[in-house]
């Protein structure tokens, strides 16, 4: 995070591709993270879009067309929501609302196996994070269909 709000973008760049490949790793052996990670490593699959989203780099965000595999739900619903924010910014308030509405499924389609997803400081339950994220993209769809709502996709832009 404090690569992307120093300015130092492609430094995140590089820093977010590598830990994801060190997660996908150490998921794939079946290693739970430890004391190399402090948390879930499936925490970490998402920064490539993260680190795009922070940086203002929509079309980064939207290049990556495919999601994460289906079992890794949270990289799933941080896809959705980067990319719902990213045609939020950019404008496109009915291509955000299908990725706000894609993600508050997500919980639900996934299963029992998603029910809680472990966090460092306790378990946040993924229905929650998801129905959050949707909370946070349906208030970006009614900035741009109601422009008297305020704005957080303008705020996105750290650099």
């Amino acid at each position: 995070f404090l690569l992307r709000a120093t300015g130092r973008l492609e430094l995140a760049r590089e820093r977010a591709e590598e830990l994801e490949r060190r997660a996908e790793a150490l998921m794939e052996a079946g290693g739970t993270g430890g004391s190399a990670f402090g948390s879930p490593p499936e925490r970490y699959l998402a920064q490539r879009s993260l680190t795009a989203l922070f940086a203002g780099d929509f079309d980064a965000v939207l290049g990556e067309d495919q999601p994460p595999p289906s079992s890794r739900v949270l990289a799933v619903a941080v896809w959705h929501f980067a990319r719902g924010m990213a045609h939020a910014a950019l404008g496109d308030a009915a291509r955000a609302e299908v990725e706000s509405r894609a993600l508050r499924g997500l919980p639900y389609l996934a299963g029992e196996a998603v029910k809680l997803w472990p966090d460092r400081y306790g378990r946040m339950p993924i229905v929650q994070l998801c129905e959050s994220y949707g909370a946070i993209l349906t208030t970006e769809v009614q900035r741009l269909t109601e422009p008297s709502k305020p704005a957080s996709a303008d705020r996105l832009r750290l650099a």
